[in-house]
């Protein structure tokens, strides 16, 4: 109870640290340091450059996205896109986003999704599909998200990322 309470008050809450604006409370485990935060969310940025993943043009979808780490990376590598868009369960992660986050560019946007998942929203009642166009995304970006649901879940979802992303 104590630590959903401190959850929801370190919502409309950040911590400032050269530039950027990065929550107190993560949801991802073990970056609680700022400079590994950052240089973490950097090096996964500078791996899709390097694999011409992405650069200005691209339209990118962070499903799982939580607390913007991959927007903060963005920032922090110089890299722009044409447009992302992320998507957590957690309300509270996509609340702190809008917050915190969303003034970085006019081309970032936070979807919270409601949809069942056995860690972070029980409460819910079963899988959503994504609420976005049809072939609008030129990426869908991951990070330890299908380890956190179950096989069928995981299933549902390939086949959403395969009706939203470009077929080029």
């Amino acid at each position: 109870m104590i630590t959903r309470i401190k959850r929801k008050i370190n919502t409309f809450r950040s911590v400032k640290y050269k530039s950027f604006n990065l929550p107190i409370t993560r949801t991802n485990q073990g970056l609680n340091d700022n400079e590994n935060y950052l240089n973490s969310s950097k090096e996964q940025i500078d791996h899709l450059v390097s694999l011409n993943l992405i650069n200005e043009n691209s339209k990118v979808l962070d499903f799982g996205s939580g607390q913007g780490r991959l927007v903060n990376g963005l920032k922090f590598a110089d890299v722009k896109v044409k447009e992302y868009t992320g998507v957590d369960t957690d309300l509270n992660s996509i609340k702190w986003c809008d917050r915190f986050l969303s003034h970085y560019n006019q081309n970032l946007n936070f979807i919270h999704l409601p949809a069942f998942n056995a860690r972070y929203n029980k409460s819910a009642n079963g899988l959503l599909e994504i609420p976005v166009e049809n072939e609008k995304y030129d990426l869908v970006f991951l990070n330890s998200v299908f380890s956190h649901m179950m096989s069928n879940d995981v299933e549902f979802y390939l086949k959403e990322f395969n009706r939203i992303i470009t077929k080029n």
